[in-house]
């Protein structure tokens, strides 16, 4: 299973999105992974695949800030390391890199979990890799459905979360000012009934 093969795995996340990145490093500590990062810029995504002595695997969104991660993407190749790319340019990855796997934004964890360990099962097994199948009784019923919500709750594009932030501050605007003109009218002993007019509130 996915999860037995990432077990204990030392994970590189290379994710701008600091939502994204979060959710994804958390899922995989859930299963048990060691995760690397995560780091939002090529610079950071060099300097972290330089300085570790050991990377099992990676998940890379190409673009990160406005610059694309190719050199990310050729260095991991140049030391072997498997990944997958995590990102809404298929059409970039798939003309250059035509035998990594791309995980669409936005993915449920699942899917994600699926694409890495096939990437590194592809890629050989270290010494170290166990590619023991994972024990169905040892996962609790609920871990498959938590995953799959919490992924469709953190895994949104940066327009979603900025409408969905506008939409949710507009209605609490709305509710403040309703309240504060019932409050008002129940302080001043407003007569609000309906045979006034909009304007026509009158005070006791």
């Amino acid at each position: 299973m996915a999860g037995s093969i990432l077990r204990d795995r030392r994970v590189l996340v290379v994710e701008d999105e600091y939502v994204i990145a979060t959710a994804l490093a958390d899922h995989l500590r859930m299963i048990g992974s060691v995760v690397v990062g995560p780091v939002a810029s090529v610079e950071r995504a060099m300097e972290k695949i330089a300085a570790e002595p050991r990377l099992d695997a990676a998940v890379l969104d190409l673009n990160l800030g406005g610059v694309l991660a190719y050199d990310v993407a050729d260095h991991l190749l140049a030391r072997k390391i498997p990944f997958i790319f995590s990102s809404g340019y298929d059409h970039l990855i798939a003309g250059r890199y035509p035998e990594i796997q791309n995980c669409a934004k936005p993915v449920l964890f699942k899917t994600l979990k699926a694409s890495l360990a096939d990437a590194m099962s592809g890629a050989g097994a270290s010494p170290n890799f166990d590619l023991v199948e994972e024990n169905p009784a040892s996962r609790r019923p609920s871990d498959d459905a938590q995953l799959a919500g919490q992924g469709r709750r953190g895994l949104f594009s940066s327009r979603q979360r900025r409408l969905l932030s506008l939409v949710v501050i507009s209605a609490a605007a709305a509710l403040l000012c309703l309240g504060a003109v019932w409050v008002a009218a129940f302080l001043l002993d407003w007569d609000c009934g309906p045979a006034y007019s909009y304007y026509g509130c009158q005070v006791h």
